[in-house]
């Protein structure tokens, strides 16, 4: 019998210090880490105002950005980090189906809530 190893989840949240939006990111992101991650996550929480040259590196275009290093493919999810239905399934915490909601995507038109963006590298 072969044993799966648990995921683990590598993760850096790119933030503004006093910005509502990041003040309400870093909240749900660490709710998510303790709930659901809880010792399979490794979580950095970088002020670009203490460090910009990060903005670079990681090719930070909007604040709050959180990256996803691992489990691959990176991404990089953008925006409204409130959602944490949203969040869970960009982590690939949430089966897809879960994300596709009435409340995300216009069933009409088929296109994504421009608030936010999941874009994968």
């Amino acid at each position: 019998m072969t044993e799966t190893m648990p995921r683990h989840w590598q993760l850096t949240l790119y933030v503004k210090r006093g910005s509502l939006r990041s003040s309400q990111a870093i909240t749900t992101i660490r709710r998510i880490c303790t709930t659901e991650l809880a010792g399979r996550v490794e979580l950095k929480v970088v002020d670009i105002e203490l460090h910009p040259e990060a903005l670079e590196q990681d090719h930070i275009l909007a604040i709050p950005t959180l990256v996803k290093r691992l489990p691959t493919p990176l991404r990089r999810i953008v925006g409204d980090l409130t959602k944490e239905d949203v969040v869970r399934a960009a982590l690939d915490i949430t089966p897809i189906e879960d994300f596709l909601s009435d409340e995300i995507y216009d069933n009409e038109t088929e296109e994504a809530d421009p608030s936010i963006t999941t874009e994968m590298s």
